[in-house]
């Protein structure tokens, strides 16, 4: 068995924002992406762009991006599919 069959690439930013539900409030987040999804969150000139992108599409209301690094790589286990086993 190859660790691809359990375990897919994700990688993790560390996200500072700004949203305004009337009132301002700062918003500070891990954010995880799976590599699979989008192959420019590997792309370590292009990923501040990406991410930001990303924030603005998901989250409502978000006035001001403040910051975005690369945070860390890592392993998310992936689903079973509970219906093709036999039990």
């Amino acid at each position: 068995m190859r660790i691809e069959e359990y375990w897919e690439d994700i990688v993790v930013y560390y996200v500072s924002f700004i949203v305004n539900n009337g009132k301002q409030n700062k918003i500070d987040r891990l954010i995880a992406f799976r590599v699979n999804e989008e192959s420019s969150f590997f792309d370590v000139e292009n990923y501040e762009e990406v991410v930001r992108e990303r924030i603005l599409k998901k989250f409502g209301r978000v006035e001001e991006i403040l910051n975005v690094d690369l945070w860390d790589y890592g392993l998310l286990e992936k689903k079973e599919d509970f219906n093709n086993k036999s039990v």
